[in-house]
């Protein structure tokens, strides 16, 4: 297996700005074929009265495996 750590990074327009940081982490099971996510870059914008639960991004990857799992 491979992990990737991922920083994210949210922040709002107001001021005082407020800022919120955390890490994410991907596990990859390794194998001859590597997860090919597209696009390559995701960027959302949430508006401050974003309901807490719903999805933010829906990923669109692909494995040339065929045979391999992949969660988020």
């Amino acid at each position: 297996m491979v992990f990737f750590q991922l920083g994210l990074l949210a922040y709002d327009t107001a001021y005082p700005t407020q800022i919120a940081y955390t890490n994410l982490t991907v596990i990859v099971n390794r194998n001859p074929n590597a997860p090919v996510f597209n696009p390559q870059t995701y960027q959302r914008t949430i508006s401050e009265d974003y309901v807490l639960g719903l999805d933010l991004v829906q990923l669109t990857v692909s494995d040339a495996d065929g045979v391999s799992r992949m969660g988020f």
